[in-house]
Order: structure tokens, then C-alpha cells, then sequence
């Protein structure tokens, strides 16, 4: 974490946070009003999304729309960008915290702004390495990869000595495959059990995992919706591949119970005697045991503090305060949220092999194995039951790489295919029904491949065939989704056959205790919102002048594009909306809140202002929604004509009203269910909105009784 005052932790504790951001783009400085709203972001990670691990350097990336700087066109490029993030403290004066130092890899000019794209200086290690014979600690080997590239090394010489192999002199083996010098760094780095990043100042550190806790985060500084798996990521073994020998030494705990990291050929752990191997090895599989953490998933108030490999702990709710949890990925999103994430897998799921083959699970057991082509089969387990209009995953195979491979995927598919009858004027007739093959890589549908067949009443074979490259060291994730229009197929168990051949294919990746959950929606009847179209046009000649030009488009009737689609009409959910059209609907002070550009917003000099909305009478609400621009917006409700005001935060309670703020933010609002909100009800509801500094809102809506049309 970055080392922040207490005034800020206090601050950053705060149900309502107000923030700002600056920075420079070369010698051009930026602040708010130079970014449009919603588009600064910035992702970083230490791990892949499956497992932990050591031995990482991937690149910070930055994310944002840019307006109104005085930058010369075509010089954005290579431009160097560095963004501030500003905390209000409870005095009214800001602490700043720095995010980072990235260059510009592209920036396109749109009419919003300039969209920048740019990456931090991890990207530098982007460069060939000719180096093929060197020997030296770790600190040195990382000085000499930092000086080749043009960085600074952040991390000092003492600190290499506290990590595994920190004071042991490395050599590297000359028959390794570095290419570039960001793989040279990654071997030095798995080395001494640690990742590599680049540092807010721009500088390169190397860390290790560890067990300090640097937070403590309880259900009232995270929002709902935060994942917790039901187990421990623990390391008890570690298999390494020995070059020459083509063999694999396998290390382990005296209690072996838990996962293997497969290092690989790490070029740094080949020389040496024996004994000197197996001390530096050993040494690795020690700091790997100090990882015990719990994989999770959580989204707190917009504040970048934290840092790769902070450990945590949760309470409260679902998190087990006992346990530690370390954050290998993150997501910021200036003004909206923080998203945290820590992977793993599960010591259970482990297999239970003996300790010379164990770690050949997952890696090659020799060089020459990759050449192999492998074949992994898959075979459905149970029926599968398509509606019409229903879509559903059909293949699922999870694999994993241990080099940059191309893939082959081949299916056939025995099938059942019933079409819908259609009733016209007193003839029934059957057309053919329209299947629809989509394929998602990764968790990424593939949008430029989507096979469509069109098939009579009966049985058939449907065939598939897919191909693509993959990157080394990757566990992936290929579906197959079926969806239908005008018919239903059944496809029974063992019908769906398929397989997935490529060189350098190690396995099935093992199950990491995520458990996904589709839904499906109804289709929405819009026959009440949009009406018939009128599409002629009138036109006259003009003698010459100026004039402006104004066309009105009535409400149109969607119901004849639609209903092939979706099927039967579902529920309408009435609305209760209130927007800036619509004044007299709200009440608030006009010496505070203005009605500027379609939005309510403070006037000048204004810090906090209060806007009510009319008292409505409603049998039920279902949900209660808003479009905000920013996080300074918070909402209170009243079920007693305003004579009381509630917010939810698991269960309704009166907020404190010494407070200078209170109230839920948007996202939660929108997260009350129908139930929660029936607990209150009593016939009528009003929305109280607190507007903050710079806080903007749009309108605020109130979805009420379900009726079947």
C-alpha cells in the first residue's frame, strides 16, 4: 500500500469521498475538466486469472479521453503520462498519491476528446536480449536487465538479500530460450520467488509474497457482490525441469497436502553442484509456503492506494475474518470504483500422484515432448434441451499451453430438431428452424466466425471446426454456445463429440472453485413506448438565405421486429421518472441547484444541496435506478410522506443526520430487491438525492407494478 497519511486512511473510510485528479501529459498539465467523465481507467496484475504466481512482469496499461490540452498534433505519441490522484481530507485540503508513469502508445482524435491508450514502463523490457552467459545476484542481474532498457531499479540491494536465492550468485544457462529482456527478468524474478512491476515513480520493483496486512475491509467499504471461494491456495511442492537431463526433481514439504508449482526450465536453476541446486530450489518452495490466501473478487469506493500482492483481511458478511487475502489484479475507474481480485486454486482438487510424476501435471516432462501432438477429447454427460429461442452451452474443454501453439477443434454433433408450427389465415405450416453456432474464447466471444444452419424436422449431424493460436504458459477456456429460432433440439448424452489437438497442449487446466451462472430474460414488449412510423418527407424549394432544417420522427412500433425474436410477451414494469423535463415533479432550493445542460447540479459556491422527489403512490416497487455522472450523488427514501428518511445497508436504518452526509450511492440503490424494498412499503415512496460538490444527476427512476399485457 502506499504509505498515506492517517488523515487519508480516515478519509478513504468515509461513506462519501470526494476526489480529483491532475497530472501531466509531457509539460501539459490535465485536472478533471480535461477528462471526460467516465473514461479514466487503469489495470494491472501480478498473476494470470487461474493461479497464483511468480516470476511476472506484465504491463500496468492507462485508459483515458483527454480534452482541451494544448498539444500539437501528431506529437502525442511516446509522450510520457503521469496521473495524481487527490483525496479531500476532513480539513478541506487534499493528499495526493500518484499512479503511476506510462507512455502513449496511441491517441485517436474523436469528437469527445483524444483517446489515449498508453502502458507503463514495464513495456521497456520489450527489447531484444543478446545476453547469452552471465552470472551475478539477483540484484545485479536485474541492475544490468534495468540499465540495458534505460530504468531505474526501485528496489534496493538489501531487500534482494531478504528473498529467497537473494544473495546467491545465479548463472544463467546458455541453451535457455530468452528472447527479450522482460524474459530475462521473468527468470530472474521466479528465481527468487517473486513479480516484477513498475512503481508509481516509474521505477522497477521486485517483490515477494508475504503476510502483513496492510487494510482491514468490513461489508460497510465494500459493495454487494463480492466473491469469497471455500478454500486456501497453498503451495507444498515445487517441480523443476532439468535441461540436460531432460528429467523433472520433484520438492516437497514434509506434509505434502497441498498444491505444486510447476517453475519449469528456469535458466537460472541449472548450474551448480547437486546440493547447491536443491539449497536454491528449496529455498523457493519456502517462500512459496508463506502463500495461504483466500482467491476473491471485490469492489470498494474508487480509491488506487492499494498495491500489487497487498494482503487483506475481510469481515464481516460472507469474508471469514481469519484468513488473508492477497490482491494479484486490479481495476480503477476514476469516480466510480476499485475492483480487487485475488486468484488461486484449490489444494483439494490437486492429483494424487507420487512424488515423480506429480509435477508433470501441467508442464512437459522433456523438451522433446512439445513437439507432440495432443488430443484431448470431450464427450457430453448429460442431455441437453434447447427451446426455442433459448440459447445454451453445448462443449466446455479447459486447456493449458506450454508454448506458442496453434489449435485445431473439430465436433460432431447428433441431433433432434423439432421446427414451431406457425398458424396464417387457417394454414399451419413448418419452416425451417434457424440454429446459430457461437464460440467464446477465454471468456471472449468470437464475433468474425459464427456459423448459422438452417434445418427441416428430423435428425442431423451438424459438423464444427474452429482453429487459432495460442500463447505459451496459458490455461484457456474454449465453449461452444447453440441457440435457436423457430424450433427446439434435444441433444442426448454422449451425442456431442468433440476434440482439441495442438503441439505443445498439457492438459486439462484443474478447477479453480469459480461456478458460473447464466440467466435469461424475457423478451420486453415496447409497443407502449414507441408507436407507428410515418416515413414520407416533405420538401419545397427555398429562396436563398439561411435556414435550419428540422425533421420529427413519431413514436415507432418495434412489435413486427421483435416478436420473431422474442417469442411471447413478458411483463411491463410501469415507471416512475424523474428528469429535468419534468420540474415540477421535484422540489429543491433554485438558490443551490441549477437545471444546467439536461442535468441538476450545485451553482457555484454550493458544497451539499437537497432535491425531493414528488410523493407517489405505488402498490410495490421492483427497483430504483438513477444515471449519474459521478460518486457525490447519495440517496435517501421515505415511506411516510417525508416524514422519516431510511437508507439500506443490510436492512433499513435511520442514518446518522449529524453527519455532513449520508445515504446510499447509485450502485447500491439499484441493488435493493423487490423483497427488501416490500419490507418498508406502505403505499407511497419519495426519493430524497444529496448532491455533493461537483456531483451531477441526471434523473432518478422508480420501477413499480408488474402488468401482464
Amino acid at each position: 500500500m502506499y504509505a498515506v497519511s492517517d488523515k487519508y486512511k480516515a478519509a478513504m473510510k468515509q461513506p462519501v469521498q470526494r476526489f480529483r485528479m491532475t497530472g501531466k501529459v509531457g509539460r501539459a498539465s490535465f485536472t478533471d475538466d480535461n477528462i471526460l467523465s467516465g473514461s479514466f481507467s487503469i489495470t494491472n496484475q501480478c498473476s494470470d486469472d487461474s493461479s497464483l504466481q511468480i516470476g511476472q512482469v506484465y504491463i500496468g496499461e492507462l485508459d483515458v479521453t483527454l480534452m482541451n490540452l494544448k498539444i500539437p498534433r501528431y506529437s502525442w505519441k511516446d509522450q510520457e503520462i503521469a496521473p495524481v490522484f487527490g483525496m479531500r481530507l476532513a480539513d478541506g485540503s487534499f493528499e495526493d498519491v500518484p499512479l503511476g508513469v506510462f507512455t502513449i502508445d496511441s491517441a485517436k482524435h474523436t469528437a469527445s476528446g483524444v483517446v489515449i491508450k498508453a502502458y507503463d514502463h514495464m513495456a521497456k523490457f520489450d527489447k531484444n536480449c543478446s545476453v547469452t552467459s552471465i552470472n551475478g545476484t539477483a540484484y545485479n542481474l536485474m541492475l544490468t536487465a534495468c540499465t540495458a532498457c534505460g530504468l531505474s531499479l526501485g528496489t534496493t540491494s538489501e531487500a534482494f538479500a531478504a528473498m529467497a536465492n537473494g544473495s546467491d550468485e545465479l548463472s544463467l544457462y546458455r541453451e535457455s530460450d530468452i528472447e527479450t529482456w522482460r524474459d530475462f527478468v521473468s527468470w530472474v524474478a521466479a528465481s527468487i520467488a517473486a513479480n516484477v512491476y513498475a512503481g508509481r515513480d516509474g521505477k522497477i520493483y521486485v517483490k515477494s509474497y508475504g503476510q502483513t496486512v496492510v487494510d482491514e475491509i468490513d461489508t460497510e467499504h465494500r459493495f454487494t457482490g463480492c466473491e469469497f471461494s471455500d478454500f486456501s491456495t497453498r503451495y507444498t511442492g515445487l517441480s523443476v525441469v532439468n535441461i540436460d537431463a531432460k528429467s523433472t526433481s520433484y520438492y516437497a514439504l514434509d506434509t505434502d497436502d497441498g498444491l505444486t508449482y510447476n517453475i519449469g526450465s528456469d535458466p537460472f536453476l541449472q548450474y551448480g553442484v547437486e546440493e547447491k541446486k536443491d539449497a536454491q530450489r528449496r529455498a523457493i518452495l519456502t517462500a512459496l509456503s508463506k502463500v495461504d490466501y483466500v482467491p476473491f473478487k471485490a469492489e470498494l469506493i474508487g480509491n488506487p492506494a492499494y498495491d500489487l500482492m497487498d494482503v487483506f483481511r475481510f469481515t464481516d458478511g460472507l469474508a471469514d475474518k481469519d484468513k488473508l487475502f492477497c490482491m494479484t489484479k486490479y481495476a480503477f475507474n476514476y469516480n466510480k470504483s476499485f475492483t480487487m481480485q485475488g486468484v488461486g486454486q484449490d489444494p483439494a482438487l490437486a492429483s494424487a500422484k507420487s512424488k515423480t510424476d506429480k509435477n508433470l501435471q501441467g508442464i512437459l516432462s522433456s523438451n522433446e515432448n512439445q513437439d507432440y501432438i495432443r488430443y484431448f477429447d470431450y464427450q457430453n454427460a448429460a442431455d441437453f434441451d434447447i427451446a426455442d429461442t433459448a440459447k445454451a452451452k453445448i462443449i466446455d474443454i479447459r486447456y493449458v499451453t506450454v508454448k506458442d501453439t496453434h489449435i485445431d477443434f473439430h465436433a460432431e454433433i447428433k441431433l433432434t430438431l423439432d421446427t414451431t408450427e406457425t398458424e396464417a389465415e387457417e394454414i399451419i405450416s413448418d419452416t425451417d428452424a434457424v440454429m446459430v453456432v457461437t464460440y467464446y474464447l477465454n471468456g471472449e466471444e468470437v464475433k468474425d466466425y459464427v456459423p448459422v444452419e438452417m434445418l427441416p424436422d428430423g435428425t442431423h449431424l451438424l459438423h464444427l471446426l474452429f482453429t487459432w493460436n495460442s500463447t505459451a504458459n496459458l490455461t484457456g477456456n474454449f465453449e461452444v454456445w447453440l441457440s435457436m429460432a423457430g424450433g427446439s433440439c434435444h441433444i442426448a448424452r454422449g451425442d456431442a463429440r468433440a476434440y482439441m489437438a495442438g503441439q505443445g497442449l498439457a492438459g486439462n487446466g484443474a478447477w479453480d472453485g469459480t461456478v458460473t451462472v447464466y440467466d435469461t430474460l424475457p423478451g420486453m414488449n415496447l409497443f407502449p413506448v414507441c408507436r407507428g412510423v410515418d416515413t414520407s418527407v416533405d420538401f419545397s424549394l427555398f429562396s436563398p438565405g439561411t435556414y435550419g432544417y428540422s425533421d420529427i420522427v413519431p413514436s415507432m412500433s418495434l412489435t413486427s421486429v421483435l416478436q420473431p425474436i422474442a417469442g411471447t410477451i413478458g411483463p411491463v414494469k410501469f415507471l416512475h421518472r424523474f428528469d429535468t423535463e419534468h420540474l415540477d415533479a421535484v422540489t429543491y432550493n433554485t438558490d443551490e441547484i441549477e437545471v444546467k445542460d439536461g442535468v441538476w447540479k450545485l451553482k457555484d459556491g454550493v458544497t451539499i444541496a437537497e432535491l425531493v422527489t414528488k410523493d407517489c403512490e405505488v402498490e410495490q416497487v421492483l427497483n430504483a435506478a438513477s444515471n449519474c455522472d459521478s460518486n457525490n450523488v447519495n440517496f435517501l427514501a421515505s415511506f411516510d410522506h417525508g416524514g422519516t428518511w431510511w437508507e439500506y445497508a443490510n436492512g433499513w436504518i435511520t442514518p446518522d443526520t449529524k453527519k455532513e452526509s449520508y445515504g446510499m450511492f447509485a450502485p447500491a440503490m439499484k441493488e435493493i430487491t423487490k423483497e427488501q424494498w416490500a419490507v418498508k412499503l406502505t403505499g407511497s415512496i419519495q426519493l430524497k438525492t444529496i448532491i455533493h460538490e461537483k456531483g451531477t444527476l441526471t434523473d432518478i427512476q422508480i420501477f413499480t407494478k408488474e402488468v401482464e399485457e
